[in-house]
């Protein structure tokens, strides 16, 4: 179980061969609070930027609820979750700052937003009067977004996104939000093919409100008006191949909506986590769980996998962990879920398939039996490309030692890290000077402080009849 981290990475350079490039799980956690960043709190919402003041020394970010009352509730939410102290009595919030490029901006107030209409709130947020601002401390929007942890580089530098959202709606279900995505192309391995799943599917309009082709993505900002609460999963395919995954979670920002998660999942791999070629079987199993009852229906979305399956042995039962029957995860059951991966050509060429999973119940019903969707945390794991292969030399004449093997070792993370293991005692990739037998190496790696992945692999070395 590889439990997602919701930090930034470091953005590394573009090195080595496509194998030894680690797939980006760029962690955009927008519903959970409670977990903590290395840089700070993780904010609940992603406001639109929509000034940014350099001269000055002035930011203006955009949120919105459907009125001025649950406006002013994001605003004083978004204020809460930088640091700052909402008092939800007087419905006023006070304090709060982003830090960005050593520079503080510390929030001053709103405008209120526009009464009894949709129109967004605007915050605003100043330096210290008196701070001198040299132009190159101007912030870019990216900067702006990364601040209050909207903003992700790929761990291998190759492509940034920066997330925005403005809520319409006033309930928990609308599918009316107008969302931004930003894309950069860091290195020039773009243009990028889109492939999004969770919630539900995405049209994405470019900045010239024209359809964008998901097949064809540059650097620039898209956008949609149709999205609604819930997890997106959005895969950037590069122009050689690789992945580089994004996980955003949109709650509707009418302040009635935000809840911290009580629903968890634990995605575990039940098959080898080494393949060695197409065709190849993983198997996974998922365990819900929950701290309070979770209303049906409940399912696992996984980003990779479509046949995501309930474990029911009884079919009289919703899932085997529902020991009552009801429908329901409740409080110290454990509801099982399982599925399938076959490994194919891309998987291969990548080197490694990681795929991120999430569950998904009711928190309540709203009048009409519409589902007040809950979110679990998200997991991931990762199965790694691994296999080997040996020519051997065989004996040139009968009892002698002129024998060899030479290793090839595919896939992998850093060959400089791989240990090798001979039947004979030998550590070397290579051996030579061997007699007639069998020789067999189990080549490994420790991928983390507490995982090894291994392959093995044989051959037999001849020699000729003696001679009579």
């Amino acid at each position: 179980m590889q439990k997602i981290n919701p930090k930034l990475n470091n953005t590394n350079s573009r090195f080595l061969l496509k194998r030894f490039r680690i797939l980006s799980i760029a962690l955009l956690f927008l519903m959970y609070p409670f977990i903590n960043n290395v840089a700070g709190q993780i904010n609940t919402f992603c406001p639109v930027i929509s000034e940014i003041d350099c001269v000055n020394g002035v930011l203006h970010l955009q949120l919105d609820a459907g009125n001025s009352n649950n406006d002013q509730d994001v605003a004083c939410k978004f204020v809460e979750s930088i640091g700052g102290v909402y008092d939800m009595l007087t419905e006023t919030c006070s304090g709060g700052s982003i830090e960005i490029n050593g520079v503080i901006y510390n929030y001053t107030g709103n405008d209120g937003g526009a009464t009894g209409v949709s129109s967004p709130i605007t915050m605003t947020f100043e330096v210290e009067p008196g701070t001198i601002l040299p132009l190159s401390s101007c912030p870019t929007e990216f900067e702006v977004a990364a601040s209050y942890h909207c903003a992700q580089v790929s761990d291998d530098g190759c492509v940034s996104v920066y997330f925005e959202d403005i809520e319409t709606g006033q309930n928990c279900t609308s599918s009316n939000s107008d969302f931004f995505i930003t894309i950069n192309d860091l290195e020039g391995c773009g243009p990028f093919r889109l492939i999004s799943s969770g919630n539900s599917a995405l049209p994405l309009s470019d900045e010239n409100g024209d359809t964008a082709d998901p097949d064809n993505l540059d650097s620039g900002t898209y956008s949609t008006n149709q999205i609604k609460a819930g997890i997106y999963i959005f895969i950037l395919v590069d122009s050689d191949g690789l992945e580089h995954t994004f996980i955003y979670n949109h709650t509707t920002q009418n302040g009635d909506c935000i809840t911290d998660s009580n629903l968890f999942i634990d995605k575990s791999v039940t098959s080898d986590k080494v393949y060695t070629m197409i065709g190849d079987e993983i198997t996974y199993q998922y365990e819900v769980t929950s701290d309070t009852e979770i209303l049906g229906p409940i399912s696992v979305t996984d980003d990779k996998i479509t046949n995501v399956t309930s474990v029911d042995l009884n079919t009289d039962n919703f899932n085997d962990g529902d020991t009552d029957n009801d429908g329901n995860v409740d409080v110290g059951e454990v509801w099982l879920f399982e599925a399938s991966y076959i490994i194919v050509e891309e998987d291969i060429e990548l080197g490694f398939v990681t795929n991120a999973a999430f569950a998904r119940g009711c928190s309540s019903y709203e009048v009409g039996g519409i589902c007040i969707d809950e979110f679990s945390d998200i997991d991931r794991e990762t199965v790694y490309y691994f296999t080997c292969s040996i020519s051997g030399v065989d004996v040139e004449c009968n009892g002698g030692n002129t024998g060899s093997a030479d290793l090839t070792v595919l896939g992998g993370l850093d060959p400089n890290n791989f240990v090798y293991a001979w039947n004979n005692g030998a550590t070397t990739q290579d051996i030579n000077g061997l007699l007639a037998d069998t020789y067999t190496v189990n080549v490994s790696e420790d991928i983390s402080d507490t995982e090894t992945i291994s392959t093995s692999c044989s051959v037999t070395i001849e020699e000729p009849d003696a001679v009579v």
